[in-house]
């Protein structure tokens, strides 16, 4: 009889722990496209996963901190990574990483370019 009930209770911890993680996910997913959409950039794949785990002193007290990994793109046809870290159901840290410009073209480029020896030049 107490075998069945520490087998039920197992269960219901399985149980609490797999939808404590869903809940954990789906917080992570909507901060992502709102991270996205603020920065005008495409989540790829409309998902994010989990990538990390690792213990965490914070306010003092160790807490278990969960990292998720997703992909964004600003043209469609980049992947660019980005990530963030949740402890206790609350978003800690967002990272979405620099996207790269267009590289201008070299007749862009040169009629930017300023000739400082001409600038000192022209001031004697």
């Amino acid at each position: 009889m107490i075998g069945q009930w520490l087998l039920f209770l197992g269960m219901m911890a399985l149980v609490g722990t797999w939808l404590s993680a869903m809940r954990n996910r789906e917080r992570a997913l909507s901060a992502a496209r709102r991270v996205c959409s603020a920065q005008s950039i495409q989540l790829l794949d409309e998902t994010v996963g989990l990538s990390g785990l690792r213990m965490r002193r914070q306010d003092g007290l160790l807490r278990l901190m969960l990292r998720y990994g997703f992909e964004v793109s600003s043209n469609g046809q980049d992947r660019i990574p980005g990530h963030l870290w949740m402890a206790d159901g609350r978003i800690t840290s967002i990272s979405t990483f620099t996207i790269p410009t267009e590289v201008l073209s070299d007749q862009e480029t040169s009629q930017k370019v300023v000739d400082l020896m001409q600038r000192l030049r022209k001031k004697d």
